[in-house]
């Protein structure tokens, strides 16, 4: 018998039967916490087990890729994070990070940018679930020294609309002569 226990309180979580068997046996749990795993052999005779593994959990990006690209697309690098399947110009991270089918070609910009009173107003979406990706902003005035804003980045509105939340941010500097704004998707 094979009993999965909560460690505080000592609660049985799952308690399953094993048979006999030859061929080796599977049996999976997905926890977290801490757990007690209680095995029992049988009154008679011997009980092998011949090994318990740990493996770490899925993380929501890797979830994603899971449900978007084949076993033999990630095999080939198509499931990459810098990878573009459908030639967009849209990486997968950033396809993840702002909820985008990485199987579609995107038409529209992920972002759209405004001037509001000698300020750059930026709106994109972001896949609410992506927990495992950090979306900055950036900055730049020749495209090739990219820097964060400012102190007194402004979140005008982040409004929820369903798997992703559309966000309202005011950037704090002023417009210079040329001003360049991207967003940057990050692994944390």
């Amino acid at each position: 018998m094979i009993e999965v226990l909560d460690a505080k309180t000592g609660i049985a979580l799952d308690t399953r039967q094993v048979s006999d068997f030859t061929k080796g046996k599977y049996e999976v749990w997905s926890v977290s916490g801490d757990i007690i795993i209680r095995l029992s052999g049988p009154k008679q005779g011997n009980a092998v087990c011949s090994g318990i593994f740990f493996d770490p959990p899925i993380t929501p990006l890797a979830q994603w890729k899971s449900e978007h690209f084949t076993e033999a697309e990630a095999k080939d690098g198509f499931a990459n994070d810098d990878a573009d399947l459908d030639g967009d110009g849209i990486a997968n991270l950033f396809e993840y990070a702002f909820g985008l089918d990485p199987r579609r070609r995107d038409e529209a910009a992920p972002m759209s940018v405004r001037i509001e009173e000698n300020s750059l107003v930026v709106t994109f979406n972001r896949l609410k679930a992506a927990v495992d990706v950090s979306v900055l902003i950036e900055l730049s005035s020749d495209l090739i020294s990219w820097h964060p804003p400012g102190s007194g980045l402004e979140v005008l509105t982040v409004e929820d609309r369903g798997v992703v939340a559309s966000t309202i941010v005011r950037l704090p500097d002023p417009l210079q002569d040329q001003a360049f704004v991207r967003l940057r998707a990050v692994r944390r």
